[in-house]
C-alpha cells in the first residue's frame, strides 16, 4: 500500500509566545522529531503543510524528500491544511492513503505510527484514527475511497468527517496522541516530565 503522510505545520501558534514547530525536545525541534519517527516507516511520501513559517521549516527539516507546500489560508483552520497537503500530494501522485500528523503530539511512540500503517492489512476499514481521552484524532490514516469528500468539505476540522464515518472506522488507542503543545505551559510540563 502506498501511503503519503502529510505534516500540519502550518499554525501560527497564537497561544504561545513562540512557534510550536521550532521548540527544542529531545535534542532536536518538535517538527524534526516527527519528520526523524516518519522516516522509520515505508512511507511513499512525505508532504509538509507550512503556513506562517515556511523558509524556516524547509530550513528546519533540511530534508530532501520532503514536498513543501504553503496554506497561505491557514488561520481557516486544520481542513484548510489537509486539503492543500492532499491536493500538493494527488499532483504527483495517486497513493493508496493518507496519513495525517501534527507537529505537536511529541509523545507519541513510533510503535503507533506503525500500527497506523500496518492496520490496513487486517481491517476493511477506510479509516484509521487515533484513541484517546474518550475522543479521537490525528495521526489518522485515510484511505483513497475518501480523498475527494475530503477536498469537498467545509470547515475547519476534519472531526466531523471522520464521526460521519464511525462505521468504517478503525480506533487505535494512544493516550499519548492527548497531549499536544498549545500554550507555554504544555510545553513547560513536557520539559519537566520528559527532559
Amino acid at each position: 500500500m502506498k501511503i503519503a503522510a502529510i505534516i500540519l505545520a502550518a499554525g501560527a501558534s497564537t497561544r504561545m509566545t513562540g512557534y510550536k514547530q521550532l521548540l527544542r525536545y529531545k535534542n532536536t525541534s518538535l517538527l524534526k522529531l516527527l519528520y526523524n519517527q516518519l522516516q522509520e516507516l515505508s512511507l511513499y511520501s512525505i508532504t509538509c503543510v507550512t503556513g506562517a513559517l515556511h523558509k524556516e521549516l524547509i530550513d528546519l527539516l533540511e530534508a530532501k524528500n520532503v514536498t513543501f507546500v504553503q496554506n497561505k489560508e491557514y488561520e481557516k483552520g486544520m481542513l484548510s491544511s489537509i486539503q492543500v497537503g492532499l491536493k500538493k500530494v494527488l499532483e504527483h501522485s495517486q497513493p493508496d492513503a493518507i496519513l495525517i500528523c501534527l507537529s505537536d503530539q511529541p509523545l507519541i511512540p513510533l510503535s503507533h505510527y506503525k500500527q497506523l500503517t500496518t492496520s490496513e492489512k487486517h481491517t476493511k476499514k477506510h479509516i484509521i484514527s487515533s484513541s484517546y481521552n474518550e475522543t479521537f484524532g490525528p495521526p489518522v490514516l485515510i484511505k483513497y475511497v475518501h480523498f475527494e469528500e475530503l477536498l469537498s468539505l467545509q470547515g475547519k476540522s476534519a472531526k466531523p468527517f471522520i464521526e460521519a464515518h464511525k462505521k468504517d472506522a478503525e480506533l487505535i488507542t494512544c493516550e499519548e496522541a492527548g497531549t499536544d503543545i498549545d500554550t507555554d505551559k504544555d510545553y513547560e510540563q513536557l520539559i519537566e516530565a520528559n527532559g
